[in-house]
């Protein structure tokens, strides 16, 4: 059997060894959109991924035949849109701007734009 760990939602993915890891994050063309991949990690190289059209508990059954069949006894799932900042975007549709406090471009004497001191 398979044994299926759950790591947090800002872990690192697991290296220095042959990992099976489920990872599932925000698109990077689109973070309107959530990415779901198996990583087959090595000593040496990069990962393997696979990217498959299914929801994330089948692809966590995919990923644990990926480790049966590598002969890894874990599969280690890491959610990176499972945070509580993540979870506030994903209420808001990706929107990676919600409840961010806006900047202001002024330099210190209040005039609006950048300042030239703070070019070098």
């Amino acid at each position: 059997m398979i044994e299926i760990v759950t790591l947090n939602a800002h872990d690192p993915v697991p290296d220095g060894g042959r990992h099976v890891v489920v990872l599932r994050r925000f698109d990077e063309e689109d973070p309107h959109k959530i990415v779901t991949q198996i990583l087959l990690t090595h000593r040496k190289g990069p990962p393997e991924t696979a990217q498959l059209a299914m929801d994330f508990q089948g692809i966590i059954a995919a990923a644990a035949e990926v480790a049966k069949e590598e002969g890894i006894g874990v599969v280690q799932v890491i959610d990176r849109t499972a945070g509580p900042r993540e979870r506030d975007i994903l209420q808001h549709g990706g929107d990676h701007t919600v409840h961010m406090d806006r900047l202001d471009d002024d330099d210190m004497e209040g005039e609006r734009g950048p300042d030239m001191r703070d070019r070098s």
